[in-house]
């Protein structure tokens, strides 16, 4: 039974290692065509979770041997999560490309982790402990296993078309929520991303990974790529072609807003968006 308490974390730590540096790995060296399938992926957090990747193993080697240093380890782990969750979310504040999923994925490790690192002090510096929190261990491992199911998601992609030139690009713009437009500044958006018209005069974006929900989609032909919606001279209307999803025409009578541009999202969808000049 006390081997069991003293290998059954190893082997765990060993796994979750294991797992994080394939994950992290396929999407660095694009293995089996895994970024197309990613989506939106942080490349920091990318290679944040692949040197705790590295770490992990280190530590798993420490478990085996005893050794004081894989309780630092484990902590040097934390850190450079903690760290990266920092930066990811100063890089979604400042319009940054991202999935959903991304947040609650480094959530969980550097819960994860703190568990592993927390098990190791008890096991160097507090012998006493030991055997009820690897008990405590194995239960976590257990119900994390039963009540971890992966969320359903699907692409929605976004085609417009009509456009009066080929300058600048074309942005895209995903909302779910009631009231978030019209959004002139492109503040309130849950989603945003940007492509290039091609020889046909198209633009298309696919947003991935999104959960099944109600959805409204804009574009605007951001000619002076200045990512914002641009007004006419003394008047309030967009200087440059915009659109919205549902919507055929703009005007004082017929005003952009979620619950007409809303559309709801429960398989891989399509949805084409005519290019409005004002």
């Amino acid at each position: 039974m006390k081997k069991i308490f003293n290998y059954f974390p190893v082997v765990l730590l060993v796994a979750f290692a294991l797992l994080t540096l394939f994950l992290s790995s396929s999407v660095l060296f694009d293995w089996f065509g895994i970024r197309e399938k990613e989506g939106n992926y942080v490349l920091f957090v990318v290679w944040a979770n692949f040197i705790c990747s590295i770490l992990y193993l280190i530590a798993a080697y420490g478990f085996i041997k005893s050794t004081k240093w894989t309780f630092q380890v484990l902590s040097i782990s934390v850190i450079i999560l903690t760290v990266g969750l920092i930066g990811l979310f100063v890089y979604i504040d400042s319009g940054g490309l991202y999935e959903t999923k991304t947040i609650g994925a480094m959530l969980f490790r550097i819960a994860v982790t703190l568990v592993f690192t927390g098990f190791a002090y008890l096991k160097f510096k507090k012998q006493k402990m030991y055997k009820e929190i690897a008990i405590l261990l194995i239960a976590f491992t257990i119900l994390s296993f039963n009540e971890s199911k992966p969320e359903e998601t699907h692409s929605l992609t976004v085609k417009a078309e009509g456009f009066r030139n080929s300058k600048g690009e074309i942005v895209f713009a995903l909302y779910n929520k009631d009231g978030s437009i019209p959004d002139e500044k492109y503040e309130n958006y849950f989603k945003k991303g940007v492509a290039q018209i091609d020889e046909n005069s198209v633009a298309t974006f696919t947003f991935r990974n999104l959960p099944e929900g109600t959805y409204a989609a804009n574009i605007l032909h951001d000619e002076n790529k200045n990512g914002k919606i641009d007004k006419k001279f003394m008047l309030p209307l967009p200087a440059e072609g915009i659109g919205f999803s549902n919507y055929e025409s703009i005007g004082m009578s017929n005003r952009p807003k979620f619950s007409k541009a809303s559309f709801g999202l429960n398989k891989n969808l399509t949805v084409n968006i005519k290019v409005i000049y004002l």
